[in-house]
């Protein structure tokens, strides 16, 4: 009897443990939502994050970094830095290489300068959604070879929260600066395009020039009475930014006020058209801004290229090619049409 009953006490310290160690990371994890919640702003959110890490893995100072849209890590944050540390400073850190397979709140420990000649471990975590890097939260001090693991699954909890707030805050900045843009002032007129391409024709022509002329739909811009004039004006307005980024070699733009554009791309010829947008394609597929506020997952795209004198020398002839593509629908994922020879 002594014998079971030291062993029923034994079993209910075990559950009333668990059940305290069950209540400390609910209370861990509301507090996170709690401190995240109405943050706005992508530094806020990672200063939050990272004083939640520091404090979780008892790291002495660390920095954030974001991933921008052309994947350059860029540090918005850091804590614990003293000015007298110079180049060591949060600006002499290394990232490490993303692993393999990496999900998100895993901690990778590397070694990266200390100051004074020195290396020494640092913990990063990557902030990952939907399979894209969004950032990192980084860490020096008092590093070691590994972390306990109810401080791993705290990590990985809070990078699971912290993912989801960052994209809400990237989103609430872009609409804010889209806000300010008005598109009509960096297009072309739609109805002016066929005289567009006739001179573009004739000057060509004279000079024995090329040019690709190419159209982007977006499928997802439609009537949709779900979705609310101001958020497809938005969504627009996200399109034309994205298409002036990536392609840097356009010379003019157009929409028909219907998700369909078209680029003029003078002396491109269409390998490099087809490059130039099959690149863009991909980045407005992926795009996370214009799917969520056309209120779906993943943006359809479709695309098509024509070439001047290859695939004509008429005005209509090049028209009427470049409507044939695109009226054949949507591909994922997107696949830029061409004419077969």
């Amino acid at each position: 009897r002594a014998r079971w009953t030291e062993l029923l006490d034994q079993r209910l310290q075990e559950a009333t443990g668990l059940l305290e160690e069950q209540l400390r990371e609910l209370r861990f994890y509301n507090d996170i939502a709690s401190r995240l919640s109405g943050e706005l702003r992508v530094e806020g959110v990672l200063e939050i994050l990272l004083q939640v890490f520091l404090e979780t893995t008892g790291l002495s100072k660390g920095a954030a970094y974001v991933i921008g849209e052309d994947e350059t890590p860029r540090i918005l944050t850091s804590r614990g830095f003293e000015w007298a540390e110079g180049e060591h400073g949060p600006a002499g850190m290394l990232l490490p290489p993303l692993p393999a397979g990496a999900t998100g709140g895993e901690v990778v420990t590397h070694r990266s300068p200390v100051g004074g000649g020195q290396e020494g471990l640092m913990a990063s975590v990557p902030l990952i959604r939907a399979g894209g890097l969004r950032g990192w939260l980084c860490g020096l001090g008092a590093v070691p070879e590994s972390f306990a693991e109810p401080v791993l699954r705290r990590v990985r909890g809070l990078a699971a929260q912290g993912v989801s707030a960052l994209e809400a805050a990237r989103l609430h900045e872009e609409v804010q600066r889209m806000v300010g843009v008005d598109p009509s002032r960096s297009l072309f007129p739609w109805g002016g395009l066929q005289k567009l391409v006739a001179d573009e024709i004739r000057r060509c022509s004279g000079l024995l020039l090329v040019f690709s002329f190419a159209e982007v739909q977006l499928e997802d811009y439609i009537d949709d009475t779900l979705v609310g004039e101001s958020d497809k004006d938005l969504a627009l307005r996200r399109a034309i930014k994205l298409i002036q980024t990536c392609v840097r070699r356009i010379d003019v733009i157009a929409h028909d006020g219907a998700g369909r554009f078209a680029i003029l791309l003078p002396r491109v010829a269409k390998m490099d058209a087809v490059d130039i947008l099959q690149r863009l394609t991909r980045r407005l597929e992926e795009d996370a801004v214009a799917a969520q506020l056309l209120g779906v997952k993943r943006l359809m795209i479709s695309a098509a290229v024509v070439t001047f004198p290859e695939d004509g020398t008429a005005v209509a002839g090049l028209f009427d090619k470049i409507s044939g593509l695109l009226a054949q629908g949507p591909t994922t994922p997107a696949r830029v049409k061409v004419p077969i020879s």
